[in-house]
């Protein structure tokens, strides 16, 4: 006796979805195999380093879903660690329909715990090997057009032994239209260690240079808003800034300003709005920064310096070392902040030049603070008439 018609067709139906799912389970076995060794090759190909995947699955249904762990791109000096970009996992998704074009276009791929430590001063290609290089290029195997990349960690390598790199540790990354040889569009926020505070930042990054990875272009505008200068010993303020930066990853220039309505020196607590502008430029190799100059403005008083922030090598932390030079400024606005006085004792027309050298360490900024130079006072009255007479 039969089976009845209704069940028939059930178990018919049954079958071929259990044929369809092993016949997806094998192609996405096969794909896995497939497209691992592609990736490791079209990277290998891209970055000219050797190229580590630890895992990559696929899924079909309902779209087709990638995903891995354990990405390692090698420095191109197989001894020297740490590794040049480092992903924990990733993951994309790619509709049917697009597979159909070539290359391969990604909507977007999110990254989790990505590294990348860029190196400095690597060797040039001669002219013949960038010509080589150039006529082997082809169409790429997929194209990105968005990067999701939070809590990513960007190291620019010290170019001399045991010096300090230059660590930006970034809260939110997202890249746009990401391909070769074209710059990315990039939103950002970075964690800023000393004022604590996000510094918000959007601009062009790329296209990256792939025989010296240090010199890829950057440039973009940022925001740093309500950083307390407290952790500062000695001083007090919330200090904001905006600027534009540009450059390479080995030598940024930043162009800014800062606006602390609130700074005060410990010794006095008597508050002064301080107003700065500045041109910068921050050497990746070592982390150093050069201010030359940094112009600033509190009460009817200005001063101009120039010099640096700099580290040696052996000594943890940095030293700021400046030339300051003063032509106008007012002995009261001084005494403001050198002194707990309500009103300064004396008033009248100051200039002086100093050099200022500002060593790291844990004792407050008026202790560690050393000036060498020349002060002079003209036009001077105390406030204080039986003082003065």
């Amino acid at each position: 006796m039969g089976l009845p018609r209704l069940t028939r067709k059930r178990a018919i139906f049954l079958v071929l979805l259990a044929v369809l799912c092993l016949g997806i389970f094998a192609i996405s076995m096969r794909l896995e195999g497939l497209t691992r060794d592609r990736a490791i090759a079209e990277l290998e190909k891209r970055y000219d380093r050797k190229v580590e995947l630890k895992s990559l699955s696929i899924a079909l249904l309902p779209s087709i879903r990638i995903s891995g762990q354990g990405l390692l791109v090698h420095q191109k000096d197989l001894k020297r660690s740490p590794a040049f970009i480092a992903v924990e996992s990733f993951s994309a998704e790619i509709p049917f329909w697009r597979l159909l074009r070539k290359p391969l276009q990604l909507d977007t791929v999110r990254l989790q715990g990505l590294r990348v430590n860029v190196p400095t001063g690597e060797h040039k290609k001669d002219k013949t090997e960038e010509q080589h290089q150039d006529n082997d290029s082809a169409v790429p195997a997929f194209v990105i057009d968005h990067i999701i990349a939070d809590g990513t960690i960007l190291t620019i390598l010290p170019k001399r032994a045991g010096g300090d790199p230059l660590v930006f540790d970034i809260e939110r990354l997202t890249l746009r239209s990401v391909g070769i040889n074209r710059p990315m569009k990039f939103e950002t926020a970075l964690k800023n260690a000393k004022p604590p505070g996000l510094i918000n930042s959007a601009g062009n990054f790329g296209p990256w240079n792939e025989d010296e990875p240090g010199q890829t272009a950057v440039s973009g505008d940022y925001t740093f808003r309500d950083a307390d200068l407290g952790v500062f010993k000695g001083i007090a303020g919330t200090l904001s800034s905006v600027g534009r930066y540009t450059g390479v990853l080995e030598r940024i220039v930043i162009d800014g300003e800062t606006d602390t309505p609130n700074f005060a020196l410990d010794v006095s607590r008597n508050a002064v709005h301080l107003k700065t502008q500045f041109h910068a430029i921050v050497d990746g190799t070592n982390g150093d920064t050069l201010l030359q100059p940094v112009k600033a403005q509190f009460l009817r008083t200005s001063i101009v310096a120039s010099g640096g922030i700099v580290g040696k090598q052996g000594t943890r932390g940095k030293t700021i070392r400046l030339d300051v030079s003063v032509s106008e400024s007012r002995v009261e606005d001084l005494l403001t902040l050198a002194i707990k006085n309500q009103k300064p004792p004396l008033a009248g027309w100051a200039t002086f030049q100093t050099r200022l050298e500002l060593p790291p360490g844990p004792e407050d900024v008026i202790s560690r603070l050393k000036l060498d130079g020349r002060f002079g006072i003209s036009s001077a009255e105390f406030s204080d008439f039986d003082v003065q007479r």
